[in-house]
């Protein structure tokens, strides 16, 4: 990482301060994950971290649920694991091998519960910082929590905000990190496309990144996987989804700009951004419970995806099985509660 010296502007100029700029070069990674083989996933992504590493990079972003798949069902919860489980230890090895920083998501257990946690590790082979998802989406909501949290993580870098998903859509956590006055937005995606879903179906990382890097006036990468997705519809025994990871992940510069951008196959972007504190945006609000531009629909009371949540929360919170696995998983047996692999 260089450390260069930017002209002072009018406002710092004033009380002697130059501006720093970092300058980053980040990648974003895509490729197709194997629904709960954690080991697997991690080998392919050994390949890719050296090709990005031979290419430059200096931070690499993985997709969400990188060692983990996707697979809506309760054998999601066999590829539960702590923060000494496989997934943060092959982080901490790589960065350190490598010099670098990485990030990804993973399926933690802790006590009876799991989390959507993104974990993100130094060039010294150190846990930076983790963020939990805070807002399950629809039917994940069967298969692990959220929790409310600011959604930085500090660092050397500076202050890198993190949305995961889902959360990219969601005023009351975008408006957290804009609050924060990051550095660097990271926002990775396990979202798949539909053909006749309801739901609102992924918009490319170009969308994104240009999206928040043009409106907080930092750098952003955006990553999706690449590949089929096949899962149980949860509460409807019997019935599958079928879709399609778009990939087209991306990185925007801090006007908003693409610096570089993926197709819909298995490979990296890359690209060098800088951060720049001046040129962050200050008293940025996102209005509405959806982001407009990101979501162009006005929410209601009867909005259907608020009644899968409350549905999918409540069948998680009385699922015995759940907790039985979690604690298992974590490393704790506890009489009376049957264990082992979870039912599919």
């Amino acid at each position: 990482m260089k450390i260069l010296i930017a002209l002072p502007v009018c406002s710092l100029s004033s009380i002697g301060v130059a501006a720093q700029v970092r300058e980053l070069t980040v990648a974003v990674v895509q490729f197709e994950s194997v629904d709960g083989d954690v080991v697997g996933n991690l080998k392919t992504a050994d390949v890719w971290v050296g090709q990005a590493v031979a290419a430059g990079a200096q931070l690499i972003l993985f997709p969400e649920f990188m060692s983990v798949g996707y697979h809506l069902g309760p054998a999601l919860w066999d590829s539960g694991e702590t923060l000494s489980g496989p997934t943060v230890s092959w982080l901490k090895q790589q960065s350190a091998k490598h010099r670098i920083w990485i990030g990804t998501t993973f399926l933690e257990v802790e006590g009876e519960h799991f989390y959507d946690t993104f974990a993100l590790t130094n060039p010294k082979g150190q846990l930076a910082g983790k963020v939990r998802k805070e807002a399950p989406a629809s039917l994940e909501t069967y298969f692990f929590k959220g929790e409310v949290n600011d959604h930085v993580i500090e660092t050397e870098l500076g202050r890198i905000g993190i949305l995961i998903c889902y959360e990219n859509y969601l005023s009351r956590i975008a408006n957290k990190v804009a609050a924060a006055n990051v550095d660097l937005l990271l926002s990775p995606f396990s979202s798949a496309e539909v053909p006749g879903g309801t739901g609102a179906q992924p918009l490319s990382g170009s969308e994104y990144a240009g999206f928040y890097g043009a409106k907080l006036g930092v750098p952003v990468a955006a990553v999706n996987k690449v590949g089929k997705w096949r899962s149980p519809i949860p509460g409807y025994p019997g019935f599958t989804t079928n879709g399609e990871f778009p990939g087209l992940s991306a990185i925007a510069r801090a006007d908003g700009s693409i610096a570089a951008k993926a197709d819909r196959k298995a490979g990296f972007a890359i690209a060098k951004v800088f951060l720049d504190p001046v040129a962050k945006k200050s008293n940025v609000v996102f209005s509405g419970a959806f982001i407009e531009g990101i979501v162009a629909k006005a929410t209601s009371p009867d909005d259907p995806r608020a009644k899968v949540d409350e549905k999918g929360l409540a069948s998680y919170m009385n699922d015995e099985q759940r907790r039985a696995t979690a604690l298992l998983r974590g490393g704790v047996t506890v009489p009376g509660l049957q264990g082992g692999k979870s039912r599919r």
